[in-house]
């Protein structure tokens, strides 16, 4: 079998989850499977590096002792590998790309200018250096492996610096010269999260995006299945920690398992189904904890229940934002030049919902100023501006929902039963109807919908 496994930073937190990992990896090995393992940074890192690199336009005085403190930290992760040769190589390689990132630092410094291509390099140093420590731990138990950071092995992208599209025409015939040839022979282990534009300038795929990464590589080397690796089994009917009896979900189809990845679940990137969907392939979301079992299982075949309801989602810090104006319906262009302001500034938008004098949208609370400056600076014809920084997006998802009698209005009065006022509701796919709610209510949403259709 040719497999795909991704392992996310939740599972390599310290010495012993690496070791745990390195078990998983060393067993299918002996199975004689084809295996590249694509690697998250080491859970924390890339927050680090985020908070950096806004500290270094201030003062260069952050940058050393970060640098030592991220050395400090992966030399910890070394400290089971028994081998002092593989131990030393290894710490050598991370001395290396560790200079780098300083240089890099410093001229962010020194140039007071942190640009979204400066940002985009910066934060790919969380996985350059997990795939170092891996490939240590990997030859100290005797699996033959050789890392490699993703732009040398041709992981092409567009330059949207932060959300970059993979050039999967490119990628296909790169990683089939690069990656393909080695695998009956070797363990490749790739970085996660970013590529590379044909200017050499390093791209992200946004945060979560090692999924993304994996998915790519999958298709592009024709993989039987991918595998996502994290600390917990999979999907949830709802979030455990609001509902004591949520259920793992044993079954997705692809457009279940995207909107549930879109509400940030942190389950699953919601591009990772993208890359392999025309391919049906299979993804298999697992537990290091529980290797030998199944958890969500993500194919082109929906779990048949006895409710099409399979999970409720939330996006708690949210804001909306509700633009009136009469000239809405009368001029059929405004919509989007609203939607093209936001995304002239970084801002996007989550949930929409349009009327004939109004149009209202959510955004990410923490972007709310910047948007309501963009808005009053614009030449659109606002007459009322309206603002809420205090509501959740609630997804309910499950196939076919919106094909199914009266599920809306049943859903909605058992809501209305317990004093919860909606604000507004959107849906397009037929897989997820969205609606907010005050971030005070949010809880009594996700409790009373998963005990009328969920339990």
């Amino acid at each position: 079998m040719r497999i795909v496994s991704k392992f996310g930073g939740g599972t390599l937190k310290n010495e012993g989850d690496l070791e745990r990992t390195a078990r998983i990896i060393g067993d299918k090995v002996r199975k004689g499977d084809e295996l590249v393992v694509v690697l998250s940074a080491v859970a924390g890192v890339t927050d680090s590096l985020i908070e950096v690199s806004s500290k270094a336009l201030e003062d260069e005085k952050h940058i050393p002792i970060f640098t030592g403190e991220l050395r400090l930290k992966h030399e910890r992760l070394l400290e089971g590998v028994k081998n002092e040769g593989l131990k030393l190589g290894a710490m050598r390689k991370i001395d290396s790309k560790l200079n780098v990132l300083k240089r890099i630092l410093y001229g962010v410094c020194y140039l007071k200018e942190l640009s979204p291509r400066a940002k985009d390099w910066i934060n790919s140093f969380g996985e350059r250096l997990s795939v170092i420590v891996m490939e240590a731990h990997l030859k100290d138990r005797g699996i033959k492996c050789n890392a490699f950071d993703a732009d040398e092995v041709g992981m092409i992208t567009s330059s949207d610096f932060g959300d970059a599209i993979p050039l999967m025409g490119e990628i296909e015939t790169r990683l089939n010269q690069t990656v393909t040839p080695m695998l009956k022979e070797t363990v490749i282990v790739i970085t996660g999260y970013f590529g590379v534009d044909k200017k050499g300038n390093v791209t992200t795929f946004g945060r979560g995006g090692s999924d993304f990464s994996a998915s790519i590589i999958a298709s592009a080397i024709g993989a039987d299945f991918l595998e996502i690796w994290k600390d917990v089994p999979g999907f949830m009917s709802a979030d455990p920690k609001v509902v004591k009896g949520a259920k793992l979900i044993k079954k997705l189809g692809y457009e279940e398992a995207e909107e549930l990845g879109y509400f940030g679940t942190k389950i699953l990137h919601p591009r990772t189904v993208i890359p392999i969907r025309d391919k049906k392939m299979k993804i298999v979301i697992k537990s290091v904890f529980e290797p030998d079992v199944d958890g969500t299982v993500i194919s082109e075949e929906e779990e048949k229940t006895e409710s099409v309801l399979k999970a409720v989602a939330v996006k708690r810090d949210m804001a909306m934002i509700t633009v009136r104006s009469s000239e809405i319906a009368e001029y059929p262009g405004m919509a989007a030049k609203l939607f093209s302001i936001m995304n002239l500034h970084g801002i996007n938008v989550d949930a929409i919902a349009t009327s004939e004098i109004g149009i209202s949208f959510t955004i990410r609370e923490n972007d709310l100023e910047k948007a309501k400056h963009a808005l009053v600076s614009s030449d659109l014809r606002i007459e009322r501006l309206l603002y809420e920084d205090d509501v959740s997006l609630v997804g309910v998802v499950g196939s076919g929902i919106l094909n199914t009698p009266n599920i809306t209005g049943k859903l909605f009065s058992a809501l209305g039963e317990r004093g919860i006022n909606i604000e507004f509701v959107t849906s397009g796919a037929s897989d997820n109807i969205s609606f907010v709610v005050k971030r005070t209510e949010v809880n009594k949403v996700i409790e009373s919908i998963h005990e009328k259709f969920l339990r």
